[in-house]
């Protein structure tokens, strides 16, 4: 595969998968994972978090288990007792008895394949560091340093980044609320592409970021609507939630 950058450069757009095909299959699993695939997505995006026991584990949060699972978070369980819970049957029956997936599943399914999105989550406890540390030592070990863009809303973990693996793409998620230009935050934190909702664009944050050599990324484009608003900005990367429906959006176009 040609490197992430190489790839975005030689073409308009591409499609990221949010947390997978989570329109069509239960979110952060590998079945929407795969789905995306299968659809022809250009990169999956999935968030990460540490267990109580420093492992990684590839999910967002544990709302829609809460009826099994009370009112813990991922980082106060450990991965034996995280791995118990069913993370598909709340989507529908086909999807019973599937597992939060381990960030290393994602690391083996992605291979060569497919470009990675990797969300991280601000962890509870000083876990930020070990996470950090972790996850750079295994995208160095499987080797995948030119399939993966590092996001997140915490701009500290991102200039962290940087400063560890410089050539790592790092992506700024616009904070709401928060109204510091691309450019300010691209020099605050080295970051290569700034994501905001599609809802969020405007000629002058688009501007301002290409301006400054940062490729724009949004997301929650599911429909018509939302594409065409993505293409009206030249959005590079595109988020969303049923990557099949977007690709035939993009084909009927041409």
């Amino acid at each position: 595969m040609i490197s992430l950058k190489e790839f975005a450069l030689a073409h308009d757009y591409f499609i990221a998968a949010h947390r997978g095909s989570s329109g069509t299959a239960p979110e952060n699993t590998l079945p929407a994972f795969r789905e995306a695939i299968d659809a022809g997505a250009n990169m999956i995006e999935t968030d990460i978090q540490l267990t109580s026991d420093g492992q990684i584990v590839a999910y967002h949060d544990l709302k829609r288990l809460k009826k099994a699972n009370g009112e813990k978070n991922i980082y106060e369980m450990t991965l034996e007792n995280l791995q118990k819970l069913d993370a598909g049957g709340w989507f529908s029956q086909k999807f019973e008895g599937e597992r939060i997936p381990l960030l290393p599943d994602i690391f083996s399914l992605i291979k060569d394949k497919i470009y990675l999105l990797i969300e991280i989550k601000l962890q509870k406890s000083g876990g930020n560091t070990i996470l950090i540390n972790k996850l750079l030592n295994m995208i160095k070990e499987y080797g995948i340093q030119e399939q993966v863009l590092i996001a997140s809303f915490h701009y500290k973990l991102l200039k962290e980044l940087k400063k560890q693996m410089a050539e790592l793409p790092v992506g700024a998620i616009k904070i709401p609320y928060d109204f510091r230009t691309p450019s300010k935050i691209h020099k605050q934190t080295g970051c290569d592409v700034f994501i905001c909702a599609v809802n969020e664009l405007s000629d002058k944050l688009v501007k301002d970021a290409t301006g400054s050599g940062v490729f724009m990324g949004a997301y929650s484009i599911d429909t018509e609507e939302d594409l065409n608003t993505a293409l009206k900005y030249n959005v590079k990367a595109i988020g969303t939630n049923y990557p099949a429906r977007i690709i035939e959006l993009l084909k009927g176009m041409k």
